[in-house]
């Protein structure tokens, strides 16, 4: 995959080639070359290098050519992630002059994509999507959870899909120190933040969504990431914070 800012310049030289003018052959044998403009329900609408405006019924094109045009016009795609949290209380432990204070938070986590545009969209898509959590005594970060499926939009799914990871278990600590002054520390980690990217059969991104934009441009590093380990903002790994020094 690549990074956000290559994403929108491969972004704009893809629109810039479907752009150029190119040979395109009709079902029965004819050719003519041509700029593709857009696509208009059944019609394609094309430019002539003297100006003029052509449109062409879909069908009418040859199957590489339609296929060509299916890849240039990609769905327009509502991305949505969502997700549901429990908490668990466990008893107080005692250390001599620690106290120990355990926490569970599970979370379920879902994402759902909706086809915005009209028209068929034949080709499978692939999504792929990240879940991240923030270290509470720490900078840095963890990979809570990563999942990724193959999916097609079509009318029988109303043009719409769900995936659903498992069940996610967080933990936290309320750690106190009774020596000398009273000292008081979170330690574990937290849910903070997603990244959500959907490609089509090239690898070309059709859509993404994160509230984070630097989780995508570290998402290639992301992908070779373990699951529960930790990362800095390049989505390089790194170690865990350093357990509190105590005072003996």
């Amino acid at each position: 995959m690549r990074s956000l800012v290559f994403y929108i310049a491969s972004l704009l030289l893809c629109v810039s080639a479907y752009a150029e003018t190119r040979g395109w052959t009709m079902v029965d044998g004819r050719t003519f070359n041509a700029e593709f403009s857009l696509r208009m329900g059944k019609d394609v609408v094309f430019k002539t290098a003297r100006g003029k405006v052509v449109r062409i019924p879909h069908d009418q094109l040859s199957k590489d050519d339609q296929e060509f045009i299916s890849f240039a016009v990609p769905p327009d795609l509502d991305v949505s992630f969502s997700k549901t949290s429990d908490k668990r209380r466990y008893p107080v432990a005692y250390r001599g002059a620690e106290t120990i204070n355990p926490r569970s938070f599970y979370y379920d986590f879902t994402v759902r994509i909706r086809q915005k545009s009209a028209g068929d969209y034949s080709h499978p898509l692939h999504l792929e999507y990240f879940v991240v959590g923030d270290e509470v005594d720490g900078d840095n970060y963890i990979l809570l959870d990563r999942q990724e499926c193959e999916f097609t939009l079509t009318p029988e799914n109303k043009r719409t899909y769900i995936a659903r990871g498992e069940t996610i278990e967080i933990i936290r600590y309320t750690w106190t120190e009774k020596v000398g002054s009273p000292l008081v520390m979170e330690r574990g980690e937290e849910y903070a933040r997603y990244l959500v990217i959907i490609t089509d059969v090239r690898g070309e991104v059709v859509a993404y969504k994160t509230p984070s934009k630097w989780l995508l441009e570290a998402a290639e590093n992301l992908r070779k990431l373990p699951v529960k380990r930790h990362f800095d903002k390049t989505g390089t790994r790194v170690g865990p914070p350093r357990p509190p020094t105590r005072n003996y």
